[in-house]
């Protein structure tokens, strides 16, 4: 072995470590407080519970959580097949939060059903 291939290893420990520390670090935040309502946000999105979703805007702290994969709720909702879920998300998360539980712009939701 040469100086570059060992250099290339000792980068790829390090990468390695900092990934492993990162990771543990995710784990930790996820046990935090809403920890339960993250996860009821993550089943109503999988389930396409509408009814769950609009009740769970009322925690818009749930939706800055990332789960073990590091995939925030609008991730989820982004590959799901149901665009009103992904509207849900979208209000809840990002409007909710960035207006202080206000309607964003003042009016309703787009309406992005029509949109092919």
């Amino acid at each position: 072995m040469d100086a570059a291939d060992d250099l290339d290893e000792d980068e790829l420990l390090d990468y390695d470590v900092q990934m492993s520390i990162q990771e543990s670090c995710q784990r930790e935040h996820l046990k935090g407080t809403g920890r339960s309502e993250a996860l009821k946000l993550v089943g109503a999105i999988k389930q396409g519970d509408m009814l769950a979703l609009q009740e769970l805007c009322d925690f818009p702290a749930a939706f800055s959580q990332v789960d073990e994969h590091g995939w925030y709720p609008l991730h989820r909702a982004a590959v799901q097949p149901v665009a009103l879920v992904l509207e849900t998300v979208l209000y809840g998360g990002v409007f909710q939060s960035d207006s202080g539980g206000k309607d964003f712009g003042g009016g309703d939701l787009p309406d992005f059903s029509s949109e092919s």
